[in-house]
């Protein structure tokens, strides 16, 4: 992707990262180690049309949903599955250039340019004092 000047990494966390669901700590650090991944890398790379971002897309309507309820989780507001699926459009694109190392949300409001100001607002969903 740096030889050719141009890459778009997406990965997908989800809430686990974000959030503490009691009974699913294997899944939430799982995740939680793919933003930080994420974030390193995006750290990391130089080249300046080449980003890796990771997206928490909100509960779809999904197999693993529908096993989460069948046990008795807690499924908060469900997400059409077209708020995900436009912000990885937008992502992958070169309208992008200017989001790198970002842990977001399908419905923080990724449109608006000014989010990306704070370097750690976006990251593990928190921001660090230094």
């Amino acid at each position: 992707m740096e030889r050719a000047g141009f890459g778009r990494i997406i990965n997908f966390a989800g809430g686990g990262a974000a959030y503490s669901y009691p009974m699913f700590s294997p899944y939430g650090a799982s995740k939680a180690a793919l933003v930080r991944m994420t974030e390193i890398i995006g750290d990391e790379i130089q080249a300046p049309n080449v980003t890796i971002n990771i997206i928490a897309p909100g509960a779809v309507d999904t197999d693993m949903l529908a096993e989460i309820r069948r046990y008795g989780g807690e499924v908060r507001t469900l997400v059409d599955i077209s708020e995900p699926v436009r912000l990885v459009t937008f992502l992958a694109g070169p309208d992008s250039a200017h989001i790198n190392g970002r842990f977001i949300h399908s419905r923080d409001d990724w449109r608006d340019i000014g989010l990306f100001d704070t370097p750690d607002l976006l990251k593990l969903r928190r921001t660090e004092k230094r």
